[in-house]
């Protein structure tokens, strides 16, 4: 968790048996708190915080006393976001955040601003109420009941798709209106098929290696582990571990079990998908229209195989709810909030060459409907 440099010299004046930060050069805030084999190290073996129980809540860190909800301003417009790292937003239990009014004051008053231009890629800008419009019509698809989840996410990345292709073909308002009005009168399963009929499964292997690879234990040394890893996974079929889902298993393995969610599976899957395009981030708050929702189909691809892994070492043929919340969780970890292979000049290459593609989606289902 970053931690300004004030609290940090407040908490190192308390005997904690060890150094609890470390220095972060270059960031927003100086300093981070110390992973112990990844975990925080201010958790003790109950996973309950040494801080809040040595002194007090108002002495922890300001992230993480806001943890899981964090506050984006976009356009003079505050939106709320919650992590579903955090088991108990996934399990959708605790009190709602509209009822929680002083813990959102306070956590709005570290409110992240938007101040670059909202964009559909990176050269064509879009108004703020021509956005809402987009933002409304991606809601809708994915929302939409009577496909699986899998086919709303492939529509909506053809809307997204369609918007970049015709981007700088005249007035952008234009542009949207037309390519909304079209998507509307083509339906769904028209766009669907759009998206899936020209999917690579290679090349959406890939990208989901670059997020395997953040499942990790920490430290410089377990990266070539990794990497060698997640490379023999794709290659050879030899068995990789997921920490944050506790699984092992095979491509060989995976390949056997179906991805079919329903009921509570697939309200969870909505539920995760709605809340980060409500929260504006991730469609609006650090990338383009398109890189953003592409970040949401690069966590779907995790969480469609983390869920199979952790069935697959289980010994199931089917993945069900025992594996899709583990794996929603895992997914906001690895790719959306927390981690993620963007660090780097190497990893902001390497994400911003996969998620600026406008056929990511195609790739990721190919990818998976094959395996």
């Amino acid at each position: 968790m970053p931690v300004d440099e004030a609290t940090v010299d407040r908490l190192r004046a308390h005997p904690w048996g060890g150094e609890p930060f470390e220095a972060t050069p270059g960031a927003d805030d100086p300093f981070r708190t110390t992973l112990v084999d990844g975990r925080c190290f201010f958790l003790d073996q109950e996973n309950r915080c040494r801080i809040q129980n040595e002194l007090s809540y108002e002495a922890k860190p300001a992230a993480c006393r806001a943890f899981p909800l964090a506050v984006l301003e976009v356009a003079g417009q505050r939106y709320a976001r919650l992590s579903f790292w955090c088991p108990t937003v996934t399990a959708n239990r605790g009190k709602p955040v509209a009822h929680q009014a002083r813990w959102l004051n306070e956590t709005a008053k570290h409110t992240d601003r938007r101040t670059a231009p909202l964009r559909i890629n990176e050269t064509t800008e879009l108004a703020v109420s021509d956005f809402e419009r987009v933002h409304r019509a991606l809601r809708r698809l994915v929302v939409e009941a009577t496909s699986p989840v899998g086919d709303r996410l492939a529509a909506a990345a053809a809307l997204t798709g369609r918007l970049d292709a015709a981007a700088g073909e005249g007035d952008t308002s234009a542009v949207v209106d037309r390519v909304l009005r079209t998507a509307e009168s083509d339906g769904v399963a028209a766009l669907t098929q759009e998206t899936r009929r020209a999917g690579h499964p290679s090349d959406g292997r890939r990208v989901l290696s670059l997020y395997l690879l953040q499942d990790r234990r920490a430290g410089r040394s377990a990266i070539p582990a990794r990497f060698l890893t997640v490379v023999m996974f794709n290659l050879l079929g030899a068995r990789l571990q997921s920490r944050t889902v506790s699984a092992r298993a095979s491509w060989r393995d995976v390949r056997r079990v179906a991805f079919d969610p329903s009921g509570e599976s697939t309200a969870l899957l909505v539920r995760y998908l709605c809340s980060k395009l409500d929260s504006r981030r991730y469609v609006a708050g650090e990338a383009t229209l398109v890189t953003g929702f592409n970040l949401l189909v690069a966590a779907y691809g995790m969480i469609n195989l983390l869920a199979r892994m952790k069935a697959a070492s289980d010994g199931r043929s089917s993945a069900d709810g025992r594996d899709v919340q583990p794996a929603v969780c895992a997914a906001d970890l690895l790719v959306v909030e927390h981690r993620g292979p963007d660090r780097g000049r190497v990893g902001k290459g390497l994400s911003r060459a996969a998620l600026g593609n406008r056929g990511l989606c195609s790739d990721i289902l190919a990818c998976l409907d094959r395996s």
